[in-house]
């Protein structure tokens, strides 16, 4: 499917199928016109992935939900030792 048979058009199928573009019939048709595709395909998956991964670490921290007493005392409450926090 690569016309002309050099390897910068083998480079630029490899990063336009690697990254699902799906030209389809519109594609570029300069190295010029692939190169800046092959730039704006690689800044769009960096930029998606370090999205993800700043919305991930900011919904995945952990909160401390349980509070320490100051006084903890030990005493029997109906009959058994039984451990008191207030």
């Amino acid at each position: 499917n690569v016309p002309g048979g050099q390897y910068i058009d083998y480079l630029y199928f490899s990063i336009e199928t690697l990254s699902t573009a799906g030209y389809g019939d519109m594609h570029p048709q300069t190295h010029y016109g692939h190169f800046i595709a092959a730039v704006e395909l690689f800044t769009g998956i960096f930029s998606m992935s370090l999205m993800t991964g700043l919305i991930f670490a900011r919904f995945s921290r952990p909160s401390a939900r349980l509070l320490f007493a100051d006084n903890p005392v030990i005493s029997n409450h109906e009959g058994e030792r039984t451990l008191m926090i207030r």
